[in-house]
């Protein structure tokens, strides 16, 4: 009997790319993501390096949705750095939503900044200082989306009350502003004001339909004509393209960065998260809102 031995080599193909900020290697131990953060979105924070934010937040109330019932908590002041704070870091600091979550690739990754000036709220026993820790901000930028966000976190180590009203709960709270690189702005408000003239004729015709039913209403083969053009109206209108959230005023925006190419917006949200297994079950989304964040002028 002849045995026969078959030597069988098995060639693994090794790989490396990056796409869209994930490097992935297939190997003999199968695909391994590693998560890697937007090249493009650390040169945007980069320019953002020395730039002063004062915040002012109006917080509280039993509903945060309610302006009349929020207090305000000023003086906030941030002075941003490009410190990066990795792993390696031994500085601690609280977990954001970009670069700490699922997406990353859509982070500039965690930068450092100095609290030049704490929160403070007056009291009748006083003024308080907010008493915020381990901060952090980073830059968050979707593929494709035409905005992004300049978010800060900070943890809270005790709520902050007013008298008997909770302000603010102990744990993670975080600021966030919408930001815009300046030449897409200028392009999307051109668009907007295009639509906008487009939607308001369209509107015009619609109701001037309606009024001719109203005139025309002892004629049935009349009032439908009329109908049939309010509707063709109000539909070019539902499907229309639109672009919502652009700030529209200069007073809405403020140049940052060192060539004043992105633009902030001085109006913002203060928010937290609340993993809590009772509001899981409920259905309710983990982002709990706060109140809003002003950014004030510089003095």
């Amino acid at each position: 009997m002849i045995h026969r031995q078959h030597r069988i080599v098995i060639t693994v193909l090794v790989a490396s790319k990056i796409t869209n900020g994930y490097g992935f290697i297939f190997g003999g131990q199968g695909l391994n993501f590693q998560k890697t953060f937007n090249p493009v979105l650390e040169q945007h924070a980069a320019s953002l390096e020395g730039t002063t934010l004062p915040i002012r937040l109006a917080v509280g109330g039993r509903d945060a949705h309610d302006e009349s019932a929020r207090h305000l908590l000023d003086g906030l002041t941030l002075d941003l750095s490009c410190e990066r704070l990795d792993k390696k870091s031994k500085q601690p600091r609280v977990s954001l939503p970009g670069a700490d979550g699922p997406r990353p690739f859509c982070s500039s990754g965690p930068l450092a900044f100095d609290i030049a000036q704490d929160a403070s709220l007056v009291d009748l026993t006083g003024r308080h200082n907010a008493n915020f820790k381990n901060g952090c901000w980073e830059v968050n930028w979707r593929e494709h989306a035409y905005a992004g966000y300049f978010v800060c976190g900070f943890d809270v180590p005790q709520e902050v009350k007013r008298n008997d009203a909770c302000l603010i709960p102990p744990g993670r709270v975080y600021i966030s502003f919408p930001i815009w690189e300046k030449d897409v702005l200028l392009e999307k408000r051109i668009i907007q004001k295009e639509q906008d003239v487009v939607i308001s004729k369209l509107e015009q015709e619609r109701e001037d339909a309606l009024k001719f039913m109203e005139q025309d209403s002892d004629n049935l083969l009349l009032m439908a004509l009329h109908f049939r053009n309010a509707a063709a109206a109000q539909e070019k209108i539902d499907f229309s393209t639109k672009v919502s959230g652009v700030p529209m005023s200069d007073y809405d925006v403020v140049e940052v960065g060192k060539d004043g190419e992105l633009m902030l917006c001085v109006q913002g949200t203060v928010w937290t998260k609340d993993n809590s297994i009772g509001r899981m079950l409920s259905g309710q989304t983990e982002h709990v809102l706060l109140g809003h964040a002003t950014l004030r002028p510089a003095t």
